[in-house]
């Protein structure tokens, strides 16, 4: 199966069937990109797709667009980025249940109402691996596309899992410092040091770019920054998790994060049962 194309009609269904898709199918040039506005049904969210194409990655890169019921294209609204995990795509967020969530928090008076969005990361961490820059898409590439449609970048979210929320701390920290209105991480490799990475992750870089791009001992540049930090109590990362959220109580002048730590492992059921907690919170500094 291949992802939509830019210019089709996507109902919410056909969206879903999407989720998880890899590789992902050749796409259009930006010059030639169409999108498609798909309300889903009456008093719900708007989903809006499309295709970029990188030069800082020199990839093709689907991205996903959501507005809260009531709300539509062009409207000047905060947009929060979803950043995803390894292996998944800019649809896993609505798998996930991102903007449905939200509308109801937004009806029910819990949080203002704000966009969604998210863009295929492939592997990249959302950071610098060789030639291919996926920090600077998101940052530069992604967010100029958003605001272009109208957004207002001017109150940015950042949220993630896994792979996602080490692009968002790093993200914070540096191509979008100083930028961002607040940051919610869930389930995100924490390491204090380059051997404390599994094998497998200190293959995939050198240890200079560890250095470089682990946000963990860099906390000083998220200061005065809401963070919220989420895991679960079975996951891998747990104790990253806790010792980091430690690390930024500790920091002269950056603010003590909020945590979740509560049962659940590395996986959909968990990512899904804290996606309104992050909304939520998201929603108190937009």
């Amino acid at each position: 199966m291949t992802p939509p194309d830019a210019g089709a009609a996507l109902s919410r269904r056909s969206l879903l069937q999407a989720i998880g898709l890899a590789p992902l199918a050749a796409a259009l040039p930006l010059a030639a990109q169409t999108v498609a506005a798909t309300p889903a049904a009456a008093a719900t969210y708007t989903t809006i797709t499309g295709r970029l194409t990188s030069a800082a990655t020199g990839r093709k890169h689907n991205w996903t667009l959501t507005y809260p019921a009531g709300h539509g294209t062009g409207e000047h609204l905060p947009v929060a980025i979803v950043l995803h995990g390894s292996e998944q795509n800019a649809y896993t967020m609505l798998g996930l249940g991102y903007p449905g969530r939200l509308d109801a928090l937004i009806a029910a008076g819990e949080a203002p109402a704000f966009a969604l969005a998210s863009i295929d990361g492939y592997n990249g961490y959302y950071e610098r691996k060789g030639s291919r820059d996926y920090g600077k898409l998101v940052a530069t590439e992604f967010l100029g596309l958003l605001a272009a449609r109208g957004l207002d970048t001017s109150r940015l979210a950042l949220t993630g899992w896994s792979m996602g929320g080490w692009g968002a701390l790093r993200l914070a920290q540096h191509q979008l410092h100083g930028r961002v209105k607040v940051v919610t991480a869930t389930s995100t490799p924490c390491y204090s040091s380059w051997k404390s990475q599994p094998a497998y992750v200190r293959s995939d870089q050198t240890k200079a770019q560890f250095t470089a791009n682990n946000f963990y001992h860099q906390p000083e540049l998220l200061r005065n920054l809401p963070i919220y930090l989420l895991c679960g109590t079975k996951d891998g990362f747990y104790k990253g998790n806790r010792a980091f959220a430690k690390v930024l109580g500790k920091a002269r002048g950056v603010r003590k994060p909020k945590t979740s730590f509560t049962s659940g492992s590395h996986s959909t059921k968990y990512w899904k049962s804290v996606v309104e907690r992050q909304l939520r919170y998201i929603g108190t500094y937009l």
